[in-house]
Parts: C-alpha cells; structure tokens; sequence
C-alpha cells in the first residue's frame, strides 16, 4: 500500500506544470514574459495593470505577490504562457508618470502585442487579454483593433471613466485640468492619500477614452469580472459591456471589492478569480 501511494505522489509530481520567467524589455517598456517550463510554444495572455500600478500590481495579505505576479503564475501552472507589462511611466519602465496617458498606454499595449507576434524566445499559438481596473480599460481598445486576439478577460474594468476617477482624485480636479493647457502639470491626492502629479491631457481624455464603445468593434469572446462591493467602479455598469460587444459575452459578479479583497488575503484570487479567467482562456484561447 505504502509503494502504491508513493508511486501516486510521485505521477502527481511529475505532472506539475513549473513557471519559467524571463526580464523582457521592448524599447524601454519593461515586462516579465512567464512560460510553462520546457514549454516554447502555446497560448499566451498579455497582460495589462490598472492605475497607478505596475506589472506585479498590489500585494496581497499574507504573501509576497502581487495580484498580477499571483495571476500569471497561475496561468502557467495550467499551461498558459503570459507577458505582463509596466506602461511606460510606469513600474520598471522608461519615462515619467506625468506624461502618461490613456492613448499611450493603449499605444505601449500595441508595442507589447507585436513584440508576442514577432518573439523568438516563445511562439504563441493563440493570444489572450487581460485587463485589470485601467489595465480593462487599456485592453478594451487594443483588442478593438487586433482581430487575432482570440478572447479577452476584464478585471473590474473602468466602465464610465469620469465617474472612476471623480472616486478617485475628486471633480474640483479633474474639472480644473479639462480647462488647462494640455502639458499643465495637475497634482491631485487619491482616496488612499497619495499625493502625484500628471498632465492636463491625461485627465481631458477621461471623456474621450470610452471601453465599452471600443469593445463594440471587437468581435471575438469577452468575459467581464466585476465584485458586488466595488467602490470605484458603479455596481450595475458591467451589463454596458454586454449591451455593446457584438460577441460571446460572458458577466461574472463576485462577492468582493475591487481588488479582489487582496488586503484581506489570497482568497478571493485564489478560489474564485483566477479558476474562472483560467477556465475562460483554456476554453476560448
């Protein structure tokens, strides 16, 4: 009995998928290219942060990984390769956070799709997005404009941008920065107390930049991941993405916050985000 349950010990290890990550840099935008090991070809997902975050994102209670480090490392244990991505200002990347804008982080996520195309270090069979908070917003445009991604993941994405970053920075800001000169330099407080600084033209493309409108020029699987006790993203407005993608829509509503409950631990993450992002990109990728 005792060599029956050694020998399925030892089927079940050597079964585990282990992850492989590599220091990526595409003309100053640095990410973190995480494979299965052994492993030089199939399904990949880039992978974009939310605001004011970077490609490993906010640490969780009671680890020593970010929600986007956690995520990429589960997808390879199941066999999904994934590039996750600091936009240029941000992170490990070049450039300063100041001149950050939506259009250039869509612009930096469009570098990051071309370089998984044209890489020699891992081919892909199939590619996938994934976007959290901002990082949804991100996504939401560059698949618009990239027919062979074949299926997409939303976080809590940004759904009404104003609205968001009203929650975030306050209205006397934002509205302060529609009306400057474009290089204005605008410091704002968030909700959690931090003080930092961008330009006028970020904010002035809080109204240009619109996810679900851009969602509706693509065609292929979405599924949209919100949390019930969201307080940055208006409880209800996951059904626009539905509304306006012309595809496979699929809403998934948690019992969480925005982060996923990460300040409280793995859980959430663990036990209900990542089996279903996983399950997704298995089934659509």
């Amino acid at each position: 009995m005792k060599l029956k349950i050694i020998a399925i010990c030892l089927a079940a290890l050597s079964t585990q998928v282990v992850a492989k990550e590599q220091n990526i840099n595409i003309n100053g935008m640095v990410g973190i290219l995480e494979t299965p090991d052994n492993q030089t070809s199939g399904n990949i997902v880039l992978i974009f942060h939310g605001f004011m975050g970077n490609k490993n994102d906010l640490q969780i209670k009671g680890t020593d990984e970010g929600v986007l480090e956690r995520a990429a490392s589960a997808l390879s244990k199941n066999g999904i390769a994934s590039l996750r991505i600091d936009f240029r200002g941000s992170g490990d990347s070049e450039g300063e956070w100041e001149n950050t804008t939506f259009s250039k982080q869509i612009k930096d996520g469009n570098e990051a799709l071309q370089w998984i195309r044209t890489n020699t270090y891992y081919k892909p069979q199939s590619i996938g997005l994934l976007g959290w908070s901002q990082g949804g917003l991100i996504a939401s445009h560059v698949a618009s404009s990239n027919p062979d991604i074949k299926a997409v993941t939303l976080w809590t994405p940004v759904t009404t941008p104003y609205l968001t970053y009203s929650k975030i920075m306050g209205t006397n800001v934002i509205n302060e920065a529609l009306v400057s000169e474009d290089d204005t330099i605008i410091e704002y407080k968030t909700q959690w107390g931090q003080i930092e600084h961008l330009k006028a033209e970020f904010f002035k493309e809080i109204l240009s930049t619109q996810g679900v409108a851009a969602i509706s020029s693509y065609k292929m699987p979405l599924m949209v991941l919100t949390g019930k006790n969201d307080d940055l993203v208006l409880t209800g407005s996951n059904h626009a993405w539905s509304r306006y993608h012309n595809g496979e829509t699929k809403l998934v509503e948690f019992d969480s916050n925005h982060v996923w409950n990460a300040f409280d631990g793995p859980t959430v993450i663990d036990n209900l985000v990542m089996p279903t992002t996983i399950s997704w990109f298995n089934e659509k990728l």
